[in-house]
């Protein structure tokens, strides 16, 4: 059984480093100034999910990349592992946009998602989405474009 959870940490540790501070500029000799509150974006996750049917656990990360008081660029990667020997793992950029006047937020994003599932079959695709986020309503849109080819899941034999 492979696992991504140690890629996932160590990534989210670099993410988390690219953003020392921001670069005053107000004179010809810049200075390194301390992040904004409106740069002061990331976080690390770790959960789990229990039933009678599957236990599993996960671990996300997201670190802001590029952050302005309206905008956002940010890093999101995920790994889920389950009692079903299935690991699967979601790495992504996602943008978002606040429009002040009617207070919506706009924002797309891009992700790969690796599924290694229990019969040792690996499924990778790309997702791509949209949303737009209101006080009142949200809608998203996401579309997933699978590689192509087949898997072989199992075999049966018919009694004769």
């Amino acid at each position: 059984m492979k696992t991504a959870i140690l890629p996932v940490v160590i990534c989210g540790a670099f993410a988390a480093a690219l953003h020392a501070g921001t670069a005053d500029t107000s004179d010809k000799n810049p200075v390194a100034m301390p992040p904004s509150a409106e740069a002061d974006f990331g976080s690390i996750t770790v959960g789990g999910k229990f039933s009678q049917d599957l236990q599993s656990g996960y671990l996300d990360a997201i670190q802001g990349l590029v952050v302005t008081q309206n905008q956002a660029l940010f890093l999101d990667i995920r790994d889920t592992l389950d009692d079903s020997n299935q690991n699967l793992f979601s790495a992504g950029l996602g943008f978002r946009t606040l429009i002040d006047d009617p207070g919506v937020i706009v924002g797309g994003n891009v992700f790969y998602d690796n599924i290694n599932s229990s019969s040792n079959n690996m499924f990778n695709e790309l997702g791509l989405g949209a949303e737009v986020l209101s006080k009142w309503v949200d809608a998203r849109f996401n579309y997933y474009l699978p590689e192509q080819g087949r898997k072989l899941i199992g075999t049966a034999r018919t009694a004769r």
